[in-house]
């Protein structure tokens, strides 16, 4: 029932599921071979200009995250294709591979940016956003709880608060 459930769906959302579903996608992400690093920022204590230049706060705040990755041999990033711009695109790629290759010269290093409806893995990681933001934003940590074991940075989440 839940598999036909879900081929259904053209995007799998938390927001747009129900308990069943999201409870389903959590533990499969708690089942499977991932770590999580999240970071959850008070937008009211970021410069009100700042959003004018999203790119560059967003290029910020993956740095953050990007700092916190422990030594590998390689990495995929899959990141939703939001920019039109190729431009804009290849600066963000050009800056990943920039910071990655700071703290880890050795570092293979995949980018993918595709449209969150055809990845499988950004849907994912919607269900991890939304039960962090659920913790933070609502005090209901019941969702956050099933995958808490697999964010590395849980006790450094919190930038600004």
């Amino acid at each position: 029932m839940l598999k036909k459930t879900l081929k259904k769906l053209p995007e799998l959302k938390a927001n747009n599921s129900n308990q069943k579903v999201r409870e389903y996608v959590l533990k499969k992400i708690k089942e499977s071979n991932c770590k999580i690093y999240g970071l959850v920022v008070d937008k009211s204590k970021i410069f009100q200009h700042l959003f004018e230049v999203k790119d560059r706060l967003y290029n910020y705040f993956l740095g953050i995250l990007l700092g916190e990755i422990e030594e590998i041999g390689k990495l995929i990033i899959t990141i939703d294709k939001k920019y039109k711009n190729t431009l804009l695109r290849e600066k963000l790629n050009e800056y990943l591979v920039k910071k990655l290759k700071e703290k880890h010269p050795n570092l293979e290093i995949e980018i993918r940016q595709i449209p969150s409806y055809a990845s499988n893995e950004l849907q994912a990681a919607d269900f991890v956003v939304w039960s962090i933001q659920r913790k933070f934003n609502f005090k209901d940590d019941w969702y956050f709880r099933i995958i808490e074991s697999k964010i590395v940075n849980k006790n450094n989440m919190e930038l600004w608060r």
